[in-house]
């Protein structure tokens, strides 16, 4: 009879070598490694995603904050005789300075999302803006929605999960 004790191989009843390798199968020190392995996987999976839609948001809302704030100053002169006044009217509006603080905010966490994650899978997220501004766009500015734009951010949508699956 082969012996069933977790230290007895059951194919031919060898006793099995213990090991300080923490990945060997047949200790419950190892399953307890395992187990908080991939409790810190998960753990910083969630950090990364976290981290990559706070800069996504981030991005949106500085898009947002800055047509808000250039509605506010209407069309926007860049020839010689008015560009002085627009600059000092771009850095005099708070939503457009504000969306300029948006953008810097997104792009220091973009910086950390990429030390960390595959760019391949983090820059094609960054399309999820899209809908966020198309939807704010809608609430706040009063856009139109058709159904080519739904359709683009259908496409949007299938693209972003088919790249992260």
């Amino acid at each position: 009879l082969v012996p069933l004790c977790r230290n007895y191989d059951r194919v031919d009843g060898r006793k099995k070598l213990e090991s300080k390798d923490p990945y060997f199968t047949g200790t419950k020190r190892s399953r307890r490694f395992k187990k908080i392995l991939w409790a810190k996987v998960v753990n910083d999976l969630k950090a990364q995603l976290l981290w990559l839609f706070s800069s996504i948001f981030l991005g949106a809302g500085g898009q947002i904050l800055l047509k808000y704030g250039v509605n506010q100053m209407g069309e926007i002169d860049l020839s010689r005789t008015g560009i002085i006044f627009t600059i000092s009217n771009i850095f005099t509006n708070l939503f457009v300075i504000s969306g300029i603080c948006f953008f810097v905010a997104s792009m220091i966490l973009w910086i950390k999302v990429i030390s960390t994650m595959e760019l391949s899978r983090a820059y094609p997220s960054v399309s999820l803006s899209y809908i966020i501004v198309f939807l704010f766009s809608i609430a706040v500015f009063e856009e139109s929605v058709t159904a080519g734009k739904l359709a683009g951010l259908l496409l949007v949508i299938a693209g972003v999960y088919f790249l992260n699956t």
